[in-house]
């Protein structure tokens, strides 16, 4: 995961959820897993576990917190981060849910617009 591409993820997610059912435990459990699986990734990736060593190495970036704020399209230096830069990212990180539940009501849009009831 990285920050360019997790707002956009959880947005596509939450369409499908949303075109996929109705039911919201089934809705509630789809989002908590993609939840799940994002910050589980993501924060590993920030904080550089070593399990998730493999993946950042794949991108060619130098280590998880470089692949999440550059993703290969920036070049901020990773290494010298202030509490500010920490902020911000804590700031992206909480927005994830936000990014999903759009998506969830993007989808129900859309069904409503194809003439199926949400």
């Amino acid at each position: 995961m990285s920050f360019a591409i997790d707002a956009p993820g959880l947005v596509g997610i939450g369409v499908a959820t949303a075109l996929l059912t109705d039911d919201g435990k089934t809705r509630a459990a789809i989002g908590g897993g993609t939840l799940a699986a994002f910050y589980g990734v993501s924060l590993s990736m920030y904080f550089e576990a070593g399990w998730a060593r493999p993946f950042w190495r794949i991108t060619g970036a130098k280590s998880g917190r470089d692949w999440m704020i550059n993703s290969r399209i920036f070049r901020f230096d990773t290494s010298t981060m202030s509490t500010k830069n920490h902020f911000f990212a804590a700031a992206i990180f909480a927005s994830y849910p936000i990014w999903l539940l759009l998506g969830i009501a993007l989808g129900d849009v859309i069904k409503v617009r194809r003439g199926r009831k949400s």
